[in-house]
């Protein structure tokens, strides 16, 4: 028997509109069977931002598929399928692209670091556009915060405001020019989001920002755009530590 994806999909979203009505063990059942839909382009496009949080959810009802899922995600086995899937057919260019911002980034990271000297890194973000045409890095430390309003500053998690970031003639400022002159050929806003979210994780896997590392909050955000929040929370989720992540989800709170 061919299996229908298509037809699948649609039953498991009728169901989930009577979730009320279902035991947790079958809601989790549901919400894991979404989420590999999702994520992995079964009956619809692929959408690893909504698989992931329908793997969550599922988790959170005890669902041991879905949390080896979560753990298959979040580790470096579903980076590279990814990498080998999305580099057919992609122009040269975007080909190895989170290795080049990685490159980059980590050139300025230094020049960033001799300014921080002694200060304390609390958090470090890679900020795009809703262009996908430029990137710069961004990071703050507790003594400047402190100077400029306090551990609860509305500036806390606003990268534009916040004390270093690399300069404009640096390696993120050069790869941003060949971004725009390239952007006719970007396979896409989720795969230049994937690749700058695999660039920070490699950053902080590589030990970058020192020994301190795992004390730091990493995102991923968008300048003066709607959608920054949400890939705000997914990147943060990515990149950190459980505890750090709801950490950060609850910073308005």
């Amino acid at each position: 028997m061919v299996q229908d994806d298509d037809a699948a999909l649609e039953y498991l979203q009728e169901v989930e509109e009577r979730m009320d009505d279902l035991w947790d063990s079958i809601k989790g059942k549901v919400l894991n069977a979404l989420g590999v839909a999702y994520a992995f382009g079964r009956g619809t496009d692929e959408d690893i931002e909504l698989g992931y949080q329908y793997f969550e959810d599922a988790a959170k009802l005890d669902s041991e598929e879905a949390k080896e899922y979560l753990q298959y995600i979040n580790s470096s086995e579903y980076e590279s399928d990814e990498r080998v899937k999305k580099t057919k057919d992609i122009d040269s260019f975007y080909q190895g692209l989170a290795e080049r911002i990685r490159e980059a980034a980590e050139k300025d990271l230094h020049e960033v670091l001799e300014q921080i000297g002694d200060e304390h890194i609390y958090t470090a973000a890679l900020v795009t556009d809703r262009y996908c045409c430029t990137l710069f890095l961004a990071v703050n430390t507790v003594e400047f915060l402190n100077g400029n309003g306090g551990p609860d500053s509305e500036s806390k998690w606003y990268p534009d405001e916040w004390g270093y970031s690399d300069a404009d003639n640096s390696e993120l400022s050069k790869l941003s020019k060949l971004l725009w002159e390239h952007h006719d050929n970007l396979p896409g806003e989720a795969f230049f989001f994937d690749a700058v979210i695999s660039a920070m994780k490699q950053l902080k896997e590589a030990g970058t920002f020192g020994g301190c590392s795992e004390e730091i909050t990493f995102f991923v955000s968008i300048s003066d755009d709607e959608e920054a929040e949400n890939l705000e929370v997914f990147s943060a989720k990515l990149l950190n530590s459980p505890e750090l992540a709801a950490a950060f989800l609850n910073r308005d709170k």
